[in-house]
């Protein structure tokens, strides 16, 4: 599983940046290990793993709000055999950096398909 990690201060977040990979790790292998009878486009397949990912962080900890963010990311690679493909995501944040953060990676390096999926957790601290 190729997994290049972009942006990450997980510091002051509820889980270690090794934990919250392992979490998408484990969320993006579970879903390509579906049987392939079960047909999802990428939206849909995108859609289920950004749950999937929310339901696991939502049982660590509820002083925390999140938010997964999962861009599809379509190249020639499967249609030419060399890859043509350019993406720009940026996430602008207001909040306190010493509670809130991110953590965002990218999934599918190997893919021989051309489809990569660009994550990005985000957690903010709910204020008692």
């Amino acid at each position: 599983m190729g997994i290049s990690v972009k942006e990450c201060r997980p510091e002051n977040g509820p889980l270690s940046k090794e934990k919250l990979w392992r979490i998408i790790d484990l969320a993006y292998t579970e879903l390509s290990e579906e049987p392939k009878n079960i047909k999802m486009d990428e939206h849909q397949w995108a859609d289920t793993l950004g749950k999937g990912i929310l339901e696991v962080l939502a049982k660590h900890s509820t002083a925390y709000k999140y938010l997964v963010s999962v861009t599809t990311v379509v190249s020639s690679l499967a249609f030419e055999g060399n890859e043509n493909a350019s993406v720009s995501h940026t996430v602008s944040t207001y909040w306190n950096p010493n509670k809130d953060g991110l953590f965002s990676c990218i999934l599918g390096q190997e893919a021989k398909d051309g489809i990569r999926y660009l994550v990005t957790v985000t957690w903010i601290y709910k204020e008692k």
